[in-house]
């Protein structure tokens, strides 16, 4: 069989569906997350009553797919609770020959499930384990230390030659994608007989991390991925970076989420208007009131 006869076809193809950005028309549409979609309307009530914007529609579809619905034209701008994963942006690219634009508009909270909580490790509350390095998260996560124990974490007594045991959220959820990307290198393999993966129930369940913090409380072995959420039996680890012990609540802690937009390079007029809005004093008092954290005045956008 001829293959190039029949790749140059589909290579033209490719070259047909690159086209520019469509030039939306009518309401503005933001996707978003079913999380983030109540801090959004209520931005959305404000930026349009008092700031005089124009009305823009909310839609919950998910991470995902608000995402491909900016790829798909079917709205404006995306604004999810993480950045961006590679095939996300790549599939933007590819269609328009430009990558979308970006740009942080708040933080996720410290620990307040479906507020974009800060990822972190928490150990059963009879570990002596106080604090944790990168790269002991690596090893924990590791594929090739599928008998890894607790001695190698620098920790004796009772546990010492008990296997560190991983209850994680699920690895192709949000949470167990952002887990990966952030604190794994993009690892998608792990040591199966030590993990124990928790999906949520249901389309948009915050309170899962709940059924983690549960596991690790039965478990004085278990290390728990998820949010930071104070829980009687548990112990928060510290993470250490550049030899400083550093928290969620710390400016130094380095898997505090932020909520991102994606949107057109060159975005409609009251799409970049909304966007300016999200830095005004109202819309941070707003953002503030909602569970979330504005971002530091001259921070980066």
């Amino acid at each position: 069989m001829n293959y190039r006869i029949l790749l140059l076809p589909l290579a033209a193809l490719a070259l047909s569906a690159q086209v520019e950005p469509p030039r939306r028309s009518g309401a503005v549409v933001i996707a978003t997350s079913p999380q983030l979609a109540p801090v959004l309307r209520d931005l959305a009530v404000r930026f349009e009553h008092e700031a005089g914007g124009s009305p823009i529609t909310v839609v919950a579809a998910g991470s995902d797919v608000a995402m491909a619905r900016l790829t798909s034209g079917s709205a404006d701008a995306a604004i999810i609770g993480r950045a961006a994963f590679d095939p996300e942006a790549k599939a933007y690219e590819w269609v328009y020959r430009q990558p979308p634009a970006s740009r942080a508009v708040f933080s996720g909270s410290f620990a307040a499930p479906g507020k974009s909580p800060a990822l972190a490790f928490r150990v059963n509350a009879a570990n002596p384990l106080k604090a944790i390095t990168l790269d002991q998260i690596k090893r924990a996560f590791a594929q090739s230390d599928a008998g890894l124990t607790w001695r190698a974490l620098g920790v004796g007594g009772a546990l010492a030659d008990r296997r560190v045991m991983l209850v994680m959220p699920d690895a192709e959820g949000g949470t167990g994608r952002y887990l990966r990307a952030a604190a794994l290198s993009g690892q998608v393999q792990f040591p199966w007989n030590r993990v124990r993966e928790i999906a949520p129930a249901g389309f948009g369940d915050d309170q899962y991390t709940a059924r983690i913090t549960a596991a690790v409380v039965r478990d004085p072995a278990a290390i728990g991925a998820g949010d930071g959420a104070a829980a009687a039996g548990t112990r928060v680890l510290a993470v250490i970076v550049d030899g400083k012990a550093c928290y969620p609540v710390d400016p130094c802690y380095p898997f505090t989420r932020t909520v991102m937009a994606y949107s057109d390079p060159a975005p409609r007029a009251p799409v970049a208007a909304f966007f300016q809005f999200l830095d005004s004093p109202a819309a941070r008092a707003l953002i503030a009131k909602d569970g979330y954290r504005p971002l530091e005045t001259g921070g980066p956008r």
